[in-house]
């Protein structure tokens, strides 16, 4: 019997060892498969932090090519509303002849031209309107020649003597004149408005 008792104590021994194999196993599957873990949630969490910048870039990106294409609608509509609005005083102005006020805007214009061409060659010059304000001219009574060669909405031109020097002082060439002004203040006023 001596023999079953070591082999029964071989046995025990063995399964003692193969308990802590198992128990060894079992604790370096768990360290491999927590190492695992954290490896995996490392990795998720920088991935997660590169889709996070990878939106945060693509949500930067569309807000700023909506920003643009909102600029540009805006411009577009307020570059439409002033011209609506130049067309709108190119029309008033096309019918100012009409307007009680305009032989004293006449008058005016006229004055301007003068002034504006110099005393020296206020003297010589002559006086170019058209042939609709002829008489409006004539009533002035200035001492000038006058021409009816133009073709405008109103006001007149001075030209020097020699032809060298003309101011145009119709209500074309003060509205061309006033674009810039105009455009700023109906941005202004846009402005203002909004």
């Amino acid at each position: 019997m001596a023999l079953d008792s070591i082999i029964a104590a071989i046995e025990a021994e063995t399964k003692a060892e193969i308990a802590e194999i198992r128990a060894a196993a079992a604790t370096g599957a768990e360290k491999v498969l927590q190492a695992a873990r954290e490896q995996g949630e490392q990795q998720a969490a920088q991935e997660l932090l590169i889709a996070r910048k990878a939106a945060a870039a693509e949500r930067a990106h569309l807000l700023h090519q909506a920003q643009l294409e909102s600029r540009r609608i805006i411009a577009g509509a307020q570059q439409e509303l002033v011209a609506d609005v130049l067309t709108a005083v190119q029309a008033r102005l096309q019918r100012m002849r009409d307007d009680p006020g305009y032989p004293e805007l006449f008058q005016r214009l006229v004055a301007e031209a003068l002034q504006a061409l110099g005393e020296e060659e206020r003297e010589s010059a002559t006086l170019v309107v058209d042939p609709r304000d002829l008489g409006l001219a004539q009533q002035l009574g200035l001492n000038i020649a006058l021409a009816a060669e133009l073709e405008c909405w109103g006001g007149a031109a001075a030209r020097s003597e020699d032809g060298r020097i003309v101011v145009d002082n119709t209500l074309a060439a003060r509205l061309e004149q006033s674009k810039p002004h105009l455009h700023r203040l109906v941005l202004e006023l846009l402005d203002d408005a909004l």
